[in-house]
């Protein structure tokens, strides 16, 4: 089982799990449809109906899959940790300033996406750096770009909590080959959508890259990491600017 059915499969627990038993069968019925390995996977985690045979030790198994450096983080947040409401079970992706998990939100019982930065939650660096990407994405509301939840520490650790987006970075679409031309010109497009209207709201991406875009399985493209955001509008005249969290003559981004 590969880490995208493992989500797949996650997702459908915990969506099945909030609900009452008499609903659970209509919604497997519509959520599974022909897939009948997917349903016996969910039913069967339903039937021992124990979130932490689920959250913790295969939730780190695969995230040894998905990243085999996935301990050098632990020390920060790791599956089956929770941080305030939201309970970490994989581990998607790690990029220059952090880590990222899929989560699950206790509260509202839906999985998220749960961004932590590799400084403690003390860190003035760290708090800038979330704060400043939280403000450059909630600013923006568009089909195209991830929403912000909610920014916030616990437990030392600092973190965004954002639309989950179940699908695939642009880049991995991209090691498979080249794409067909009617795919490239709609992502390109929603892609320009997305930018046109962020730079009408005064944000300036600033690394617009393959892996910094998803794609859903229903063939939506989605902006995501607006931690090296340039916002221009009156309300962050005062908020700290990138020039006070990057060394003089030092570059950002990825080339």
């Amino acid at each position: 089982m590969d880490a995208d059915r493992w989500q797949q499969i996650s997702r459908l627990y915990h969506a099945a799990r909030a609900r009452a038993d008499e609903e659970r069968r209509a919604f497997l019925d519509s959520a599974c449809r022909d897939d009948d390995a997917l349903r016996q996977e969910v039913e069967s985690l339903l039937a021992g109906d124990t979130t932490e045979v689920l959250a913790v030790p295969a939730a780190e198994a695969f995230a040894d899959l998905v990243n085999p450096n996935a301990e050098t983080i632990h020390g920060i947040a790791k599956p089956g940790m929770t941080l305030g409401s939201y309970r970490i079970e994989l581990l998607l992706g790690r990029g220059g300033m952090g880590a990222v998990f899929l989560a699950y939100d206790t509260t509202l019982h839906r999985p998220v996406a749960l961004k932590v930065v590799e400084e403690p939650a003390d860190s003035e660096t760290s708090r800038s750096r979330l704060l400043r990407e939280a403000r450059n994405a909630a600013a923006l509301n568009h089909p195209n770009i991830c929403t912000i939840h909610e920014v916030g520490d616990a437990n030392g650790v600092a973190f965004i909590a954002m639309e989950y987006v179940e699908g695939r970075s642009l880049h991995v679409r991209l090691d498979e080959g080249a794409l067909p031309l009617d795919e490239a010109v709609r992502y390109g497009i929603q892609a320009a959508d997305a930018l046109a209207y962020a730079h009408d709201h005064g944000v300036i991406h600033r690394d617009l890259k393959a892996a910094n875009a998803i794609v859903t399985r229903a063939g939506r493209l989605k902006i995501v990491d607006f931690g090296l955001a340039r916002r221009g509008d009156a309300m962050m005249a005062s908020a700290t600017t990138m020039s006070s969290l990057v060394p003089p003559g030092a570059a950002v981004g990825t080339p």
